[in-house]
């Protein structure tokens, strides 16, 4: 009598590991999707209201649109991509805009980095009442920073690295501060902040938030 020990590998049990197997890997596929094809080519306007206890009564409904990390030239960020941004920002018709830096993308394989000048030409179509201002990022800085800088306010956008500017809504001022980038090891919070009348209420604006912590109060 002959014996024979082990599964055997049948057509039945072939197409059952076959569906196991796609099974265990469905969640890796779709999340590989997600995040290399899908989530980058997502255009997506959030919202949020923010109420600050000491923020002036007058300044209420005070909108602003902040826009960061546009890494034109990256995959899915074209120049169609950027007029679509333009017309999404400008269709919340926001008092004030400000762009949070890093425009620019560090050339490899999958980017390839737009010219600072046409990224800049777009984005003077953006519209609000109190103007346009931004503040730099770390690849930006990388890129060369003062291309991207003439550029920007070539094309009417203040950049205000280290830099702050009184405005006005209702008859009431206050004051954006904007702050170079920490990681290029530029900033200068003190000696900016310094330059807001006490008492004022003051936004400010940075490409890496992680100085916010050292940033003074400026209102009482």
């Amino acid at each position: 009598m002959r014996y024979a020990f082990g599964n055997k590998v049948t057509p039945t049990n072939r197409k059952r590991r076959l569906i196991i197997s796609g099974l265990v890997a469905s969640p890796f596929l779709f999340l590989a999707l997600w995040a290399f094809v899908i989530e980058p080519n997502r255009l997506v306007v959030h919202e949020e209201t923010i109420a600050m206890a000491t923020w002036p009564a007058s300044l209420d409904g005070l909108r602003i649109a902040a826009v960061s990390d546009i890494h034109a030239g990256s995959p899915f960020i074209d120049a169609n991509k950027l007029r679509l941004i333009v017309d999404r920002t400008n269709e919340t018709k926001p008092d004030v805009i400000v762009l949070l830096g890093d425009f620019m993308v560090k050339q490899s394989w999958h980017s390839h980095p737009m010219d600072p000048q046409v990224i800049a030409e777009a984005l003077q179509r953006l519209r609000a009442p109190l103007g346009v201002y931004a503040v730099l990022g770390n690849h930006d800085w990388w890129y060369d920073r003062g291309r991207v800088r003439q550029a920007l306010e070539g094309h009417g956008i203040r950049v205000m690295d280290n830099d702050v500017v009184r405005l006005e809504k209702n008859g009431r001022p206050f004051w954006l501060v904007g702050i170079a980038d920490a990681w290029s090891l530029s900033d200068d919070i003190s000696g900016t902040a310094k330059r807001v009348p006490t008492g004022e209420p003051a936004i400010a604006l940075t490409h890496n938030p992680d100085i916010l912590p050292r940033f003074p109060r400026l209102s009482s």
